[in-house]
């Protein structure tokens, strides 16, 4: 039955801006002809998806005429198909018919609904190809005679919650690989009882166990002895309050090859949190300095005035504005200066008087800070400062500019390394004969990343800055340049090995630095694993212990001269450990007694 004349349009009523385009069209030349002569059923229809808040879109007749409503406007967007409002489905979307066309088949044969959850659909939109992911349902829509003849697209474009998915798994994946490749211990630990999440090579190898003995466990249960050691205390008191743990050079029992061994590590316990923003596991980062620890030792109970030289050296750090006025500072700054400064009063410099390391006088506008304030080429020379009270220390500064959003400089910190122990040491070492070649400062390691097949790609800041060289001159194979020619086929042949078999690669051989002076380096490189278990890079570090052995072959030096002086002088010598027990005695001494 046909509507009325007076309500021939009634179904368009307050349908918003498609039902006005409907309303406005020319439909006589249409194949739906004039809107008095449509089927209720379509009229039903149209006024169901006009006032419907969800998007909506509408194929209608054998030649699927298009209709959809306000709330799927936007999804045409502004420069592409709208208006499409009685178009052919064909013409209207060609570049997807290939796909919709079936589906609005299948419904019309079968009036079975069907349905995707986000499907990519690529369509023309804003001027150009556009990826969208949408989530719609294809449903029969049927005319005045009980007969499917149209197809109702109920739908919601999911574009952003799609790409927003894949960045979180991206971004998750992205963290797990750095994690798994950090060349520092990683672990994470989930839940009040810290089952073990995640943990990359240098925790597995810090820890001395494999990754099936500790994924998916308790780590407590994984490693029984760190439970008398505090170790559990210390996650609980993290989990329960969220205050992280920090320790540096801290003795922990290990059980590593079957042995209970003494390991130094700093390290860090960090609470992690959930999406609702509560307590649901722990982070630990460590770093095994045992060889470090022990060196030190060997060194104190070699000679006990060299210790305050192996400590590890505090920073002073500082910020000034663009007027040089002190503004943050932390104790070590403190110290350094002997005085505590008064904040946006006294400037960087204090009341120093500044001196170039062979103790000429340097004018404090040619001082590192003040260039750095200027904006100047950035110096970091050995210096020597005389404090208020007349003393005086060695330093190195270390001054960077700071720049606001607009370029401009705002004022600048400084890192200042107290020097001071280490030229002592070093020239009581020299009058001593004790000829201990050590370094003034900590050297960072050098590190690097190759394919699988060998050549490297990437290099640290650290290794430009000692080698002197470029990414270009030492991409692939062009580190060959700063070894030792002599040594350089014995590290091919191991590397070369390394690459084949996918074994972890270790070996002790000098690099030659910007200064064209070789320092033997440790080079430790392991492959890194794909979700298959094939190598597809590696990653390897190498660490100066230049130090390192110069020390111990003084020492041995300096015990075999007491050792050989003991022996000429007539009278008994002997030595003793600091709990008092006797490890030495002269041959005088042994006649005698």
């Amino acid at each position: 039955m046909k509507a009325t004349a007076e309500s021939d349009n009634r179904f368009l009523i307050g349908g918003g801006e498609m039902s006005e385009l409907i309303r406005s069209m020319d439909w006589d030349n249409t194949p739906l002809g004039n809107i008095k002569n449509w089927p209720a059923s379509l009229r039903t229809s149209l006024g169901i998806i006009l006032h419907s808040a969800f998007p909506m879109f509408f194929f209608w007749g054998d030649e699927h005429i298009c209709f959809y409503n306000d709330a799927f406007r936007p999804s045409l967007g502004i420069d592409g198909k709208h208006p499409a409002i009685g178009k052919k489905g064909k013409e209207v979307w060609p570049e997807i018919w290939d796909f919709i066309g079936p589906l609005i088949d299948e419904v019309m044969t079968t009036a079975k609904p069907v349905s995707f959850n986000d499907q990519l659909v690529s369509f023309y939109r804003n001027g150009r190809m556009e990826d969208i992911y949408w989530t719609f349902c294809y449903s029969a829509a049927y005319d005045d005679d009980g007969n499917v003849n149209g197809v109702v697209v109920t739908c919601t474009e999911t574009t952003d919650t799609v790409l927003t998915k894949r960045e979180l798994k991206e971004s998750e994946r992205r963290l797990r690989s750095m994690i798994l490749e950090a060349p520092v211990s990683i672990g994470i630990f989930k839940g009040n009882n810290y089952v073990t999440e995640i943990a990359n090579s240098c925790a597995l190898e810090l820890w001395g166990r494999q990754s099936e003995e500790v994924l998916n466990k308790p780590i407590l249960d994984a490693m029984p002895e760190l439970k008398t050691q505090g170790i559990k205390e210390l996650l609980d008191e993290v989990y329960n309050t969220g205050k992280a743990f920090r320790a540096s050079e801290l003795p922990v029992q290990i059980t590593r090859d079957g042995k209970l061994e003494t390991a130094y590590i700093n390290f860090s316990y960090e609470p992690r949190y959930n999406a609702n923003a509560e307590i649901d596991g722990i982070m630990g980062v460590g770093i095994e300095v045992t060889d470090q620890v022990m060196a030190r030792k060997k060194i104190e109970e070699s000679e006990e005035k060299y210790k305050e030289l192996i400590r590890g050296l505090p920073a002073a750090v500082y910020t000034c504005n663009a007027d040089g006025y002190v503004q943050l500072f932390n104790e070590s700054a403190v110290k350094l200066w002997g005085k505590t400064p008064e904040a946006g009063k006294d400037l960087w410099c204090g009341s120093w008087k500044i001196f170039n390391a062979d103790g000429s006088p340097l004018p404090l506008e040619n001082a590192p800070m003040a260039v750095a304030l200027k904006g100047g080429p950035i110096l970091n020379p050995e210096l020597i400062v005389e404090r208020p009270d007349g003393s005086r220390r060695n330093i190195i500064p270390h001054p960077q500019p700071l720049y606001d959003g607009e370029g401009k400089i705002r004022g600048a910190i400084n890192t200042i390394i107290d020097i001071t122990e280490q030229v002592t040491a070093l020239q009581v070492i020299k009058e001593s004969e004790m000829r201990f070649s050590m370094l003034a400062d900590s050297i960072p390691n050098l590190a690097w990343m190759a394919y699988a097949d060998g050549n490297i790609f990437w290099y640290n800041k650290k290794w430009f800055e000692y080698t002197g060289t470029t990414l270009a001159e030492m991409q692939g194979w062009g580190w060959q340049s700063v070894h030792d020619p002599e040594e350089l086929p014995k590290v091919l042949n191991k590397w070369q090995a390394s690459i084949k078999t996918g074994e972890p690669f270790e070996m002790v051989f000098p690099l030659k630095g910007a200064d064209g002076k070789f320092r033997q380096f440790l080079t430790r490189v392991l492959p890194v694993l794909d979700s298959e278990n094939k190598i597809y890079r590696w990653f390897g570090t190498n660490t100066d212990i230049s130090t390192q052995i110069e020390a111990e072959d003084t020492i041995k030096e300096s015990e075999a001269k007491f050792r050989t002086l003991s022996e000429t002088i007539p009278i008994m010598i002997w030595t003793a450990t600091p709990d008092g027990k006797k490890n030495f005695f002269n041959q005088y001494y042994l006649d005698y007694t």
